[in-house]
């Protein structure tokens, strides 16, 4: 964003955010954190190991991806993953916004192959309907608490 200051945190560790996010994997990124081993490097690196391997995975992707295409194609990617889940993703709903325990139990990190199958294009015949249109949130926003019908979604 044109104009606006970094934060002074951020512009001091400007080379080793470089040096480590720069990196062609987010195994190559968590090395070279644990290379780095800085104050910053270690807080960093304890907070990107709080998260889902999966998580982490698809975001890198995520990124990657979007750096090199236009909004057309990132607005398709991003609705791919809206429609698609993976077991953390329950996980980490449940851990951060239904019990709040804040400890989720993350289950293995799905493999290179299985994390790239999440972008692919998808079958519109098997798809359930996002309700997003303004008159559906107009329309719940109208029902009440105790008439609105609980909605279990399954991840």
């Amino acid at each position: 964003m044109q104009g606006a200051a970094e934060p002074a945190h951020l512009k001091a560790e400007f080379v080793n955010i470089n040096r480590c996010f720069g990196q062609t994997s987010v195994e190559a990124i968590l090395g070279e954190l644990c290379a780095l081993d800085t104050p910053w490097a270690r807080q960093t690196l304890e907070r990107l190991q709080m998260m889902s391997p999966t998580a982490l995975k698809i975001t890198f992707a995520l990124l990657r991806r979007g750096a090199s295409c236009g909004l057309d194609e990132c607005v398709r990617t991003e609705w791919r993953l809206a429609h698609r889940s993976w077991p953390d993703l329950a996980e980490g709903v449940r851990a951060f916004e239904k019990d709040k325990d804040g400890r989720p139990a993350w289950g293995p990190c799905l493999a290179n192959d299985e994390v790239q199958a999440l972008f692919q294009p998808i079958d519109l015949a098997h798809l359930t309907p996002l309700l997003l249109t303004q008159d559906h949130l107009k329309q719940a926003a109208k029902m009440s608490a105790a008439t609105a019908p609980k909605f279990e979604r399954k991840f």
